[in-house]
């Protein structure tokens, strides 16, 4: 082939875009993908099926400008998402009387006023029940109440705990025959639609009665 010929044969490439100089800032995927959430193969393989910006260089590797990238990104496969508030921590609390004789009180807080005692308090056992207003949704038992309504904070769909203490050695019995004959929704049935919930030798009543003897 002559050298005319040569000249006159047309590129296997075809050019996209003529420039008046050479372009600033050109990046490898590798240094342009530093820090903007998107892994360098993942950019090569968005500007080889011709969608990412990008620039060759006698049609080889592609090469990106951080702004061009951005832009790029933002309009295309950029998404915002709002978010939802955390639900607030809900505490259990009982009735706590103020410290009166000081005389069981460290020597260095006696000068302090107001003192609670709190220490039968933190590891509370007993039924707690889990409510969205006046309406029951759940029965639940613990020997550490507290902790325990702690994980059901991310179902959000309670707004109040009311507390019954109960000794741990009994927590079964009591928890199955609340469940049973209160039903509420959240404990979950079988199948057959039975209730959910521990096996008991106590029925409601029994529980009432027990409740409702002088302390």
């Amino acid at each position: 082939m002559s050298y005319e010929d040569r000249v006159m044969e047309k590129p296997a490439y075809t050019i996209t875009q003529i420039t008046d100089g050479w372009p600033s800032a050109l990046k490898t995927a590798e240094d342009i993908c530093q820090g903007i959430g998107i892994s360098a193969e993942r950019l090569i393989q968005l500007a080889d099926s011709g969608y990412a910006p990008h620039w060759r260089i006698d049609n080889g590797l592609p090469l990106f400008r951080l702004g061009e990238v951005k832009d790029w990104l933002s309009q295309n496969i950029l998404t915002r998402v709002n978010g939802e508030p955390l639900p607030q921590p809900f505490i259990v609390s009982v009735s706590k009387e103020r410290i009166s004789d000081y005389r069981n009180v460290p020597e260095q807080l006696r000068q302090i006023p107001g003192l609670v005692d709190i220490t039968n308090e933190t590891r509370r056992s007993g039924i707690y029940f889990l409510c969205e207003d006046n309406e029951l949704l759940y029965i639940g038992q613990s020997v550490n109440v507290a902790s325990r309504i702690s994980t059901h904070h991310h179902s959000g769909k309670f707004n109040r705990v009311i507390f019954m203490a109960w000794p741990p050695d009994d927590l079964d019995n009591v928890e199955g025959a609340l469940i049973r004959t209160l039903r509420p929704p959240l404990n979950g049935k079988t199948p057959n639609g039975k209730m959910m919930a521990p096996e008991s030798n106590k029925s409601y009543d029994e529980i009432m009665q027990l409740v409702s003897e002088p302390k």
